[in-house]
């Protein structure tokens, strides 16, 4: 099933004005460029599931820093 066109000029655009797709854009499949195709299937299925989780797990343990530092007192707050 095609987009419409104005939801591809906006993405477009979208991608224009961040840059996403020229910074964060990466293949998991090169990390292990001796794979076959299952394999690369595999690898992006895994890193589609692990990426996700692991910026997850990133921002709660930067939350429980920066909350635990608020806990203990205003002289050792983080200043986010």
């Amino acid at each position: 099933m095609d987009y419409p066109q104005t939801v591809t000029a906006v993405a477009a655009v979208l991608s224009a004005l961040t840059w996403a797709g020229d910074w964060w854009g990466f293949s998991p499949a090169c990390l292990l460029p001796n794979q076959d195709s299952a394999g690369q299937a595999k690898l992006a299925l895994a890193a589609g599931i692990l990426v996700p989780c692991a910026v997850l797990l990133a921002s709660l343990a930067l939350w429980a820093v920066r909350c635990g530092a608020c806990v203990s007192g205003p002289s050792t707050a983080l200043s986010f």
